[in-house]
């Protein structure tokens, strides 16, 4: 990915931190019973498969559970898993990309140069990506919808610097 499109991803994904992400979902607010500001608040200490999918398909994601701990989620036709813990205290985005060359370069350049995920090289020479999100302490739905944007910007740059050749 060329860098101009790379620093316009990164600006957008500080942008949608540094506002709160706001206008992440249109809301109707000519409706006064309407108490949308109460579930942006609502902290999460723990959320289940049910509860993020619930979030998630307000956002019109395509979203669907497999298990008791596991949903998947098809972002731009690439299987994405979230895993659930036993506590449901956290979650992880996960992601594998096959590709006919595999480039431990590549996997350690993007984990020297990004902080919030990981990538590496899984046994059968497949690429991973991961993100984790802890709710321990408490967050709000806000939050866990920057999370899901910040996993899609991330699958979108680690596909153009990780999995695609470099063409220059």
């Amino acid at each position: 990915m060329n860098r101009i499109l790379q620093s316009l991803l990164g600006t957008l994904l500080f942008f949608l931190i540094l506002t709160g992400s706001e206008n992440l979902v249109a809301q109707d607010t000519t409706d006064s019973t309407d108490s949308t500001d109460s579930t942006d608040s609502t902290v999460y200490t723990a959320i289940t498969p049910n509860e993020l999918m619930a979030i998630m398909q307000k956002e019109e994601f395509t979203v669907a559970k497999i298990n008791d701990l596991v949903l998947e989620w098809i972002l731009y036709d690439i299987q994405c898993l979230i895993f659930f813990s036993e506590t449901s205290t956290n979650i992880r985005f996960y992601t594998k990309v096959t590709s006919p060359s595999s480039d431990l370069e590549k996997v350690n350049t993007w984990n020297r140069e990004v902080r919030y995920s990981k990538s590496y090289l899984n046994n059968d020479r497949s690429y991973a990506l991961e993100l984790d999100l802890d709710l321990e302490g408490g967050i709000t739905e806000k939050r866990i919808k920057i999370f899901l944007i910040t996993c899609e910007i991330s699958l979108i740059q680690w596909i153009e610097r990780v999995i695609i050749e470099d063409k220059s």
